[in-house]
C-alpha cells in the first residue's frame, strides 16, 4: 500500500510501554495529591524568654524510598543569659487538629550572643494530609 506508514512492532511496544510508564507516574501524581502538597502553615508557640528563632522553614519533598516528607531547619539565638540544654521541638499538626510527627533537636548550651544553625532528618508524613506546623524552644531541665 502506497501512502501508509508502517510501524514495526517493537518500536510500537515500546512506545505504549512508555505513555503506560507516563501514565501510571501522572496517576499517582493525581491520586496522592501530591502535585497540590501544601502545608497549612505554621508558627511559634511557648518558647524560652531570651532564646529567638530566625529563619525556620520546612520544605516539603518526595522520594521514591519515603514517599511525602519534610525537613526542617534554622537558627536559634540567645538574646539573654546563659542557656544551658537548648532544644528545638517541632511538631506536625493534620488539618484537623491531630498532631503528626514531632521531632526533638538538641543544641546544647548557649551563651549570651551565641547562635546555632540546625536542620532535621527528613519526618515521614503521609501524602496524603496536610500539615501545619510549630515548634517550640526548651531549655534547662
Amino acid at each position: 500500500m502506497k501512502g501508509v506508514i508502517k510501524i514495526p512492532q517493537k518500536e510500537t511496544i515500546i512506545i505504549l510501554g512508555a505513555l503506560c510508564f507516563i501514565l501510571a507516574i501522572v496517576s499517582f501524581f493525581l491520586i496522592t495529591g501530591f502535585v497540590g502538597y501544601t502545608t497549612l502553615g505554621g508558627g511559634r508557640i511557648e518558647t524560652a524568654p531570651d532564646l529567638r528563632m530566625s529563619d525556620f522553614k520546612c520544605n516539603s519533598g518526595w522520594s521514591l524510598g519515603m514517599g511525602c516528607y519534610y525537613t526542617c531547619s534554622g537558627v536559634v539565638y540567645n538574646a539573654g543569659t546563659a542557656a544551658s540544654n537548648v532544644r528545638i521541638q517541632i511538631q506536625f499538626i493534620e488539618d484537623d487538629g491531630t498532631i503528626g510527627p514531632t521531632k526533638t533537636i538538641i543544641i546544647g548550651d548557649l551563651a549570651p550572643g551565641e547562635s546555632s544553625k540546625f536542620s532535621t532528618d527528613a519526618f515521614d508524613t503521609s501524602c496524603f494530609k496536610r500539615y501545619g506546623w510549630r515548634y517550640r524552644i526548651l531549655y534547662g531541665g
